[in-house]
């Protein structure tokens, strides 16, 4: 059984008729509760459109852990990297490529940036931060027809005890 969903008083839950989206970029196959990492996963399904869209904001990777003992040529790099950008390593006939750049960086410098960012390693990295989750929610109801008209509607929401928490009518 999944865990309950708890919503603060000013929290925020948006409920999803369908399912989460299909792919092998998306860890989430249950309802969610958004947290400072998930930018990446917005990076990654981006052939999706989730509406409300998902947040684009992470840990910033200059503030990472340790950056300031990275080698200056590293430093640089990360000081440059997007938020929520889970840096691309290829091996191609011509030589080391990053994000589809001839990759000149050192090895410690790629074990640097395998190991703080990507989703899993953001949530290993900061899952234990006080501000890890926000208070907006993702609930799928894994329907695969509409359940609500088109107009002339009311969606009510009921917590654990039977309690109305909130109504919507359109």
């Amino acid at each position: 059984m999944p865990a309950p969903v708890l919503l603060t008083p000013d929290g925020r839950a948006t409920i999803i008729t369908g399912g989460p989206p299909a792919s092998n970029h998306w860890p989430a196959r249950v309802s969610f509760s958004v947290n400072k990492c998930v930018g990446y996963l917005a990076e990654g399904v981006a052939g999706f459109r989730l509406a409300p869209a998902l947040p684009r904001a992470c840990p910033a990777p200059r503030d990472e852990p340790n950056v300031d003992r990275l080698t200056n040529e590293c430093y640089d790099y990360v000081r440059r990297l997007s938020a929520c950008h889970a840096p691309e390593f290829e091996r191609r006939s011509d030589g080391a490529y990053l994000d589809d750049r001839p990759n000149t960086l050192p090895s410690a410098c790629r074990a640097y940036l395998e190991d703080h960012f990507s989703y899993e390693r953001c949530v290993a990295w900061h899952g234990a931060d006080a501000d890890f989750y926000t208070k907006d929610w993702r609930l799928y109801l894994n329907r695969s027809w509409e359940l609500w008209a088109k107009d002339r509607e009311v969606i009510s929401l009921y917590d654990a005890q039977g309690r109305l928490v909130d109504e919507l009518s359109y």
